[in-house]
């Protein structure tokens, strides 16, 4: 078996209108159309069917509540689902309006087999709300034919021409004509259809039902389009209702935020900052930018973040819907672990855990990290930036002769008020930005009281100094 195939019957009820299973009745339809689409099991208990009149479903329920579907949320709603297929298949196809093909005979080993990996999708799915019908077969048309006849989850090539002697015509799906026609020639199972031979199949019944069923039994080659995923993340909710209070619209903007962790979870990828558009009725869009000191994609993270956000939110105008949108990423960093016991990894994701929460209450703007660079001017070796830079050893010619306390400029100093005690270290530097020094460093003791002022009660202190031409001196730094 190579294919899954997955049909999501409720697929834009659970996806636009949740919980679509409510105790309230529930129907969609289309546009131009007086049928009955998809009925909720409250609406389906007192007598609603898919197919059904909209003016006869009324006569039955007259207090139920009625959704039209629109074509460009249905397509949303499938590539959703796509996306978090990705999860367990390298290759993904759409067969709208309600169904995925899944590639998994490359994941069969790293899941342990096609049990585990089908356990994995039922569990993945149930938990996102989802009601399905899942089958597996050698071909991506045989799996779909299995999966929405339901009669048989899994099968294999000989497997297969047994089930198709159990499943009437009707499984096809095909326009009536066609169906009036295979009845005719005395054809009622799908299994009689494929024992004809492809050629008199074509010419006396249907060109595409006889391609379609050599692909189904493997006899034509054919594999579905593959889903691309786009690179940026965009999610888009409107409200059946307007919110004057963001307290209430927390909980799906939570639920969101956690589809977009998904997002990054799905594809191995971290993010730092997310963008929150609150959607007006006659106001501009009000936008709610929400960074991260550390780049994560835990759902916590990004939820406690966007709690206290939307604390410092006033809002213009009532809320008809939201917006995410994300579109830097970050590969997760590659780590080792360890065989015994190792705190390391715990203490990353503690460090990330603080600096989160204080980007939290203080924002991330004012969070910065400090770090060294290998330029040989003191003033250039160290400096601060919005993300952790990678550890740079010191420049190697100035050891342990800099002081740890740096003034933020250097101050001029009467060199008759110093001791000399070591030195001088030459400096020629920043020709290539220029800002050029040249420098005669050296390590002085001084005991005046005006000078070494940096703690009260010492008599006698080391400083940094430096001579500059023409024979000018500055004291750069102080020891410990």
């Amino acid at each position: 078996m190579h294919w899954f195939y997955m049909h999501f019957p409720h697929l834009y009820g659970e996806t636009w209108h949740p919980p679509f299973e409510q105790q309230r009745p529930v129907i969609l339809t289309r546009e131009q159309n007086s049928c009955v689409i998809d009925a909720n099991d409250a609406a389906r208990r007192q007598g609603v069917e898919p197919g059904m009149m909209v003016n006869t479903a009324f006569c039955l329920i007259p207090e139920m509540d009625i959704f039209t579907i629109l074509p460009h949320k249905e397509n949303q709603a499938l590539k959703r689902a796509a996306r978090f297929a990705y999860r367990f298949s390298g290759w993904v196809g759409l067969d709208f309006p309600d169904g995925l093909y899944l590639e998994v005979a490359s994941m069969r080993r790293f899941f342990g087999g096609l049990p585990q990996l089908r356990a994995g999708i039922e569990e993945l799915f149930q938990e996102l709300g989802y009601h399905f019908h899942i089958a597996a077969a050698p071909t991506p048309k045989a799996a779909r034919m299995l999966t929405r006849s339901g009669i048989e989850l899994c099968a294999d090539t000989s497997r297969f021409l047994e089930v198709l002697k159990r499943m009437p015509v009707e499984c096809l799906e095909l326009p009536e004509a066609i169906q009036m026609r295979l009845q005719k020639l005395g054809l009622r199972s799908v299994h009689d259809v494929a024992e004809l031979p492809t050629g008199d199949l074509s010419y006396r019944v249907d060109k595409e039902l006889a391609m379609y069923l050599s692909q189904a039994l493997g006899h034509a080659e054919w594999k579905p389009e593959p889903f691309e995923i786009p690179e940026n993340f965009r999610l888009k909710t409107d409200m059946e209702q307007e919110f004057e209070s963001l307290t209430p619209l927390l909980f799906p903007l939570a639920s969101a935020v956690k589809r977009f962790c998904r997002f990054l979870q799905n594809r191995c990828l971290v993010s730092q900052s997310l963008t929150v558009k609150l959607i007006h009725r006659s106001h501009p869009d009000t936008t709610m930018p929400i960074h991260l000191a550390t780049a994560d994609n835990r759902v916590d993270a990004w939820v406690y973040m966007l709690s206290m956000q939307i604390e410092r939110v006033t809002l213009p105008a009532p809320v008809t819907g939201f917006e995410l949108k994300a579109s830097e990423f970050e590969d997760i960093p590659p780590c080792s672990l360890s065989l015994f016991q190792d705190s390391g990894g715990a203490h990353e994701d503690k460090k990330a855990y603080l600096l989160n929460r204080l980007a939290a209450r203080i924002g991330a703007d004012r969070i910065h990290f400090i770090g060294l660079t290998d330029d040989y001017r003191p003033e250039k070796q160290t400096l601060c930036n919005s993300q952790p830079l990678s550890p740079a050893p010191p420049p190697e010619n100035l050891g342990t002769q800099v002081p740890v306390w740096l003034l933020k400029q250097p101050r001029e100093v009467d060199i008759r008020q110093y001791r000399l005690v070591r030195g001088p270290l030459r400096m020629n530097s920043g020709w290539w930005d220029n800002i050029a020094v040249s420098r005669d460093y050296y390590i002085a003791t001084t005991s005046v009281p005006g000078i070494s002022a940096p703690i009260s009660g010492e008599t006698s202190v080391l400083h940094w100094l430096y001579r500059a031409p023409p024979q000018q001196w500055f004291l750069h730094g102080i020891f410990a």
